[in-house]
């Protein structure tokens, strides 16, 4: 996935292996925001999908995931400095 993200946009982002947890990688795509092409990973839990969007970020600062929902989907978002990241799935978080 990371090369396919880095060879059409130029950027990818960490792709933990969360198989362990139960999350497989399934795949990646290329989300637009603000006009801006952003790599976005695709995680699988059970019969629930997991999209990671993830924006670069320039001299960003990490912060705590912030839970939100709006339209029956659930939003995580947090930072690490490098990127800024949203978990968006019809499942609750765990």
């Amino acid at each position: 996935v990371k090369p396919w993200l880095d060879a059409r946009i130029g950027v990818s982002p960490p792709a933990p292996d969360l198989a362990q947890d139960g999350f497989a990688l399934i795949g990646g795509r290329v989300e637009v925001i603000s006009g801006r092409p952003v790599p976005a990973l695709v995680y699988r839990h059970r019969e629930h999908l997991i999209t990671l969007v993830a924006e670069p970020q320039q001299g960003g600062k990490a912060t705590q995931p912030d839970d939100l929902s709006s339209g029956g989907f659930s939003m995580v978002h947090w930072s690490d400095g490098a990127f800024s990241y949203w978990a968006i799935s019809d499942m609750e978080r765990p």
